[in-house]
């Protein structure tokens, strides 16, 4: 094998962390905002029979459908575990290939826990895609695009 792989993986989980982190505070700001909007616009109405005309129109309808935060669809779930999945493996290889390079340690525990994880991410990601695609909320998304 060569050595180099170790720190390709490290520094690729690495740049998976540093990118998790700014969408998950961009997430968490836009849902903030968002709240507080909504919050601003529903104090305006003076009854509920205003609030009630307002759910029925066509602006309504979208505030409601607002409402509902970012439902991810199943191709965006099934490719997150596929991507958490290959990571894991990737990291798991790397530690089995470092604990024969460095026998006095213990990361050789480490390297085949993760490189299972992975592997039980990526087999989530295939049993998702096959529930999915027999539901029919795959075909769903591509009739909406």
């Amino acid at each position: 094998m060569v050595d180099w792989l170790p720190a390709v993986v490290l520094f690729g989980v690495m740049g998976w962390i540093l990118t998790a982190i700014p969408n998950a505070i961009r997430r968490y700001k836009v849902a903030q905002l968002q709240s507080e909007l909504q919050t601003k616009l529903i104090d305006k109405f003076t009854s509920g029979a205003e609030l009630a005309t307002y759910m029925q129109s066509d602006a309504g309808r979208k505030f409601v459908d607002a409402l509902t935060f970012e439902a991810t669809s199943p191709v965006d779930r099934i490719l997150g575990a596929l991507q958490v999945g290959l990571v894991l493996m990737a990291a798991g290889g790397a530690l089995i290939y470092s604990s024969y390079k460095l026998p006095e340690t213990d990361i050789m525990v480490l390297g085949p826990l993760s490189l299972c994880v992975g592997a039980a991410f990526i087999l989530s990601a295939a049993v998702s895609y096959v529930f999915s695609k027999s539901a029919g909320l795959l075909d769903r998304l591509t009739d909406q695009r």
